[in-house]
């Protein structure tokens, strides 16, 4: 009786460390997968309900594809109810408006901040192409 007791434990000790270093396994490769970073998301980080229509107009309008930075729509709540929000694209201001309670325009300031942010994103990538080529026809001389 004693045998099967220790023949038992020692088969459970065996069936945990494998469990064990299958677990280490495979949190090594989701590691490795969630070290890669994900790219081109609208991030909602509003607190408010203005913030939270805000985000979702924006989100509804914006095209990502049209860059890989993440856009973060964030806001900071004053003591008389209204919210800067500002729009960040790859962790630099972008766009801010101060949200008041009851704004009806949320559709139309949302879509202003698209186009703002829009020509921002490809202003920055006609300046890297130019660099570029500064650069390449430089490396050709």
């Amino acid at each position: 009786m004693i045998v099967w007791k220790k023949l038992g434990f020692t088969l459970a000790m065996a069936v945990c460390l494998i469990l064990i270093f299958c677990f280490a396994a495979y949190a090594r490769e989701a590691g490795d997968l969630l070290g890669s970073e994900i790219t081109g998301l609208v991030i909602d980080r509003t607190q408010s309900r203005m913030g939270h229509l805000f985000y979702q107009s924006f989100s509804g309008q914006w095209d990502s594809s049209i860059t890989e930075e993440n856009i973060i729509i964030a806001e900071k709540i004053d003591s008389m109810g209204s919210s800067l929000t500002r729009v960040e694209v790859g962790g630099i201001t972008v766009y801010k408006i101060r949200l008041k309670p009851r704004t009806k325009d949320i559709e139309d300031m949302a879509s202003f901040a698209v186009t703002v942010v829009q020509d921002y994103v490809y202003r920055n990538q006609l300046e890297l192409s130019e660099k570029e080529i500064k650069a390449e026809a430089q490396n050709n001389k």
